[in-house]
């Protein structure tokens, strides 16, 4: 009887514990189609050739290039609903945040982005960071020769900003296309 219990035992707890509990929801691939188009209100830009960077937590996991028309397609195999923010770089263009979700339910996504994007604003007109979706640490990119900067002395810790007078100078003569700069995030957009 002791032999058939300790038998019984070992095949139910092998059974039980055999098997481990996913920790993390279901991972579907998640493909991104889209087109990045000219915003008609600024300057123009390269749209052929521009990497596509898709990042997720802060981390690239996936890049490709637009082709003539602007189009680009990413596959994200292990995508689990996390922060996805797409950015671009390129000829011209110094790396832009195009897009940004929390959370993505459809397996397959198609999107229409303008280069920059026309971020949302607030009833006053100062416009939200399209990750944090805040406008305290949102500052407009000024381009142009003779980089200002700030000294800032915290806590006896001294460094230098580019942010002066609540403005974002970005110190080249080229103009990037960038518009704003949210210094929370740390992205032009």
């Amino acid at each position: 009887m002791g032999i058939r219990r300790a038998i019984f035992s070992i095949i139910l707890s092998t059974f039980l514990f055999g098997f481990r509990a996913s920790t993390n929801p279901s991972t579907n691939p998640l493909t991104l189609r889209g087109e990045v188009r000219l915003n008609p209100h600024t300057a123009a830009a390269y749209i052929n050739g521009l990497t596509i960077l898709a990042k997720i937590n802060k981390q690239i996991v996936e890049k490709t290039a637009t082709d003539s028309n602007g189009r680009f397609s990413l596959t994200l195999k292990d995508y689990q609903g996390e922060r996805l923010d797409i950015f671009c770089c390129g000829i011209g263009i110094d790396t832009l945040l195009l897009y940004s979700a929390s959370r993505l339910d459809k397996t397959t996504q198609d999107l229409a982005i303008l280069i920059p994007i026309e971020p949302k604003r607030n009833m006053f007109g100062k416009p939200y960071c399209p990750i944090c979706h805040k406008t305290d640490k949102v500052y407009p990119v000024v381009y142009g020769l003779g980089q200002l900067v700030e000294l800032k002395v915290k806590n006896g810790d001294s460094t230098y900003t580019n942010i002066v007078h609540h403005k974002f100078y970005r110190g080249t003569c080229m103009d990037m296309s960038a518009r704003y700069y949210c210094a929370r995030d740390r992205v032009s957009f």
